[in-house]
């Protein structure tokens, strides 16, 4: 089986993780997967492990590519596609967005997903991929999927979903009309699944839950890098995520770290990650002085040491999807602490694998203090985490009856 992946390019991340496990346990049963990239980034580093994975280029990266040579050639393009004034206005959310609402995001992400929708219907190359690959798939919603199902010609095409749609604020209108090429929507949890369904019913039939697929061996390979920082007498918890306030929690991570230093509790909990919102936590550090409580590390090439020398693994998320960190944390023995996100109580076997807490401020300060004074608390998860082989993430079975065409079995009726 041949398999062609399209991602808008690769940068640190949940996504990108993902695509490369998925990506390394096909090749490991004789799966050919090659991978399309709209944009190049300096850190397809992450890509180094796939040995026999082949970047294609062709007419679609190369418009791509024409498209971003220069301001006047991106200026151009907007105007011939009729992008130009939507391009202005989300130039204007950008700078009055506040931060801790959802509502100006939505906004933001529907003009965005407009923008997407524009200039795929504006685009001049049509692909035929259907005699070199038995399946096309999109790793990313919008722009991804447009391409794919508007200009991409291919036996079967699956185009992934990753967060909640309805929590993350997706604009239907622009997904209604723009994939409808798609021959399955996938996504990686039955809740998110069920979130899109409730916005664009008319698509049920071509949705479909794709689990995520981990390479067990590598996380454990990775994790017995450095960790120094993390050498310390206090608790320790660890929180990997791009730093992005909207869905992550940012404000909130800081004030609950001013709370427990004030409360007289020790502990340290690192933040590993970098994103648009880095100068916004960095801020908030020094603004409530707790720079020696939680610790900014930014980027990590390999934050496997970090989240199995953590004591806990935090993800107090706004919302989630069905967050990777959380399953590599299990793997990794060492209990997580999450919020009740769509797809959590699926994810987190409560009081086993972890502990999933009300998405509300009080609720998570009172159970992250009670932990740093009982840490014991943790040691029972631990064990029962690190007895486990997870021998159920490495199947990708699903995703392969999704490309040979009959994977729509658990579609309602």
């Amino acid at each position: 089986m041949k398999v062609l992946f399209l991602s808008s390019g690769v940068r640190v991340g949940g996504f990108a993780k993902s695509l490369v496990y998925l990506i390394e346990t096909l090749q490991s049963r004789g799966v050919q997967a090659d991978l399309l990239l709209l944009r190049r980034t300096d850190d397809e580093w992450l890509l180094d492990g796939l040995g026999s994975l082949e970047i294609i280029e062709n007419a679609l990266t190369r418009e791509f590519a024409r498209e971003e040579r220069s301001n006047l050639t991106k200026f151009l393009a907007m105007v011939r596609t009729g992008r130009i004034w939507n391009r202005l206005w989300m130039a204007v959310l950008k700078n009055t967005v506040y931060r801790r609402t959802g509502v100006p995001r939505r906004v933001q992400l529907r003009a965005s997903q407009l923008d997407d929708e524009r200039r795929v219907r504006g685009m001049r190359t049509v692909l035929d991929l259907s005699e070199d690959y038995d399946c096309v798939v999109s790793w990313e919603e919008s722009l991804c999927n447009y391409v794919l199902s508007a200009r991409i010609g291919a036996r079967r095409k699956i185009g992934y979903i990753h967060p909640d749609y309805i929590q993350a604020g997706f604009y239907s209108p622009s997904d209604r009309r723009m994939m409808y090429g798609l021959d399955v929507i996938a996504f990686v949890s039955e809740p998110n699944r069920e979130s899109f369904r409730r916005a664009l019913p008319e698509l049920t039939a071509k949705s479909l839950t794709i689990p995520n697929v981990l390479s067990v061996s590598m996380i454990h390979r990775l994790s017995h890098g450095s960790a120094a920082e993390m050498d310390c007498a206090e608790f320790t918890m660890v929180t990997v995520c791009r730093l992005q306030n909207t869905s992550k929690a940012l404000d909130r991570a800081a004030r609950l770290c001013a709370r427990m230093k004030s409360d007289g509790l020790r502990f340290k909990w690192f933040f590993i990650g970098s994103g648009p919102d880095a100068a916004f936590l960095e801020n908030q550090v020094r603004r409530l002085n707790i720079s020696n409580e939680l610790i900014l590390l930014g980027e990590r090439k390999n934050p496997y040491p970090y989240i199995q020398k953590a004591h806990l693994l935090v993800l107090q998320s706004y919302y989630e999807g069905r967050p990777l960190v959380v399953d590599e944390a299990k793997i990794l023995g060492t209990p997580v602490l999450v919020t009740d996100y769509a797809s959590a109580r699926t994810q987190v076997l409560e009081g086993v694998e972890g502990l999933v807490v009300a998405n509300e401020e009080a609720a998570i300060a009172r159970e992250l203090s009670r932990i740093v004074r009982e840490p014991q608390r943790l040691d029972g998860m631990r064990d029962a985490l690190s007895a486990r082989t997870w021998e159920e993430f490495t199947d990708c079975s699903a995703f392969l009856v999704a490309c040979r065409g009959s994977g729509l079995s658990n579609a309602p009726g």
